[in-house]
């Protein structure tokens, strides 16, 4: 976004390493004319909390990792439900 009053681009950033867009990302802002960097505001790390919460929530919802990550929970929903069923059983 250009700030010609102040001039100035902010640039939102999202990385990879996001778990979810319940994290935020990170905001750059860049001189206008000359394009130095003037000012960073890394959203993910000013309320770890929040970071440990989106990671909590992907994790348990499997949606970070991809496929891999699905199956190897869904697997281990299967190992926790026979767990369960043998125990009863003996």
């Amino acid at each position: 976004m250009y700030d010609p009053t102040k001039g100035i681009y902010r640039v939102l950033v999202h990385t990879d390493r996001e778990p979810t867009d319940y994290v935020a990302g990170s905001f750059l802002w860049f001189d206008a004319v000359s394009g130095v960097l003037k000012l960073t505001s890394l959203r993910h790390s000013e309320k770890i909390g929040n970071t440990i919460t989106a990671w909590l929530v992907s994790l348990h919802m499997a949606i970070v990792w991809g496929l891999p990550y699905k199956i190897l929970v869904c697997l281990m929903g299967f190992v926790i439900t026979m767990l369960s069923v043998t125990g009863v059983y003996i």
